[in-house]
């Protein structure tokens, strides 16, 4: 079954403290006193808070009023953004184990986490929209196809958006760009997506459907679908 649901950031921070709660380094600062030298960092801090706020809320209110770029693509952008995120939680969780991070470091993870989250919000309901849009019973079958061969074989054809929908699918929750960015890899590592391309030696545009046994083993099924109009 495919599952609405996105891996947002919420899901996949791990236990350390949220952006706002990095606790931050004091660095020296010449013969000033410490109420004096308190009062400055104070202000810094606050007026670099609010900076790097009002910048990520435009962006993320840019992001949100934005209409779907192309529910083509939509499984490529959600596995850029959960690589992201991953991202964000793995240099988050190296500040807060080194003991914090300036003032200038959580303001800039704060408006990070803003921007985010208001993504992960925006790609939810892009996939809202283009789920409306397809054939689930073309969905369903492409699904039923690639399940069940082996070795490569075809799973019929579907539009652009079709095949979208089903490497969504295929892939589940979690899924992530390959290191070379061109496919999308399950959370498990055992089914991979390949959005779209035009074959130059078979002069079609196919998407592909693969799966194996282990994360590391080699693919036992690799699915072909020929992918027409729009």
């Amino acid at each position: 079954m495919f599952s609405k649901t996105l891996v947002g950031l919420d899901t996949m921070l791990s236990p350390e403290p949220a952006p706002s709660d990095i606790p931050t380094h004091s660095p020296s600062s010449g013969g000033r006193s410490p109420g004096r030298r308190s009062a400055i960092r104070a202000i810094a801090a606050t007026t670099v808070v609010c900076i790097a706020l009002l910048f990520g809320a435009a962006a993320a209110s840019s992001e949100a009023t934005a209409a779907p770029t192309s529910c083509s693509n939509l499984a490529t952008r959600v596995a850029t953004h959960n690589s992201n995120v991953a991202k964000y939680d793995s240099e988050v969780a190296a500040l807060n184990k080194a003991g914090g991070g300036t003032p200038g470091q959580v303001a800039y993870y704060n408006g990070q986490k803003l921007y985010l989250n208001n993504e992960s919000a925006t790609l939810n309901t892009e996939q809202t929209q283009c789920t409306a849009s397809v054939s689930w019973t073309t969905i369903s079958g492409i699904i039923r196809e690639a399940r069940q061969g082996r070795g490569d074989f075809g799973v019929g054809t579907g539009t652009a958006a079709e095949a979208d929908a089903a490497g969504r699918a295929w892939v589940g929750d979690g899924a992530k760009l390959s290191s070379d960015g061109k496919a999308i890899v399950s959370a498990d590592r055992l089914k991979t997506y390949r959005p779209p391309t035009f074959k130059k030696n078979l002069g079609k545009t196919q998407a592909n459907y693969q799966w194996r046994l282990t994360p590391t083993g080699e693919m036992l099924g690799n699915g072909h679908l020929d992918v027409i109009g729009g």
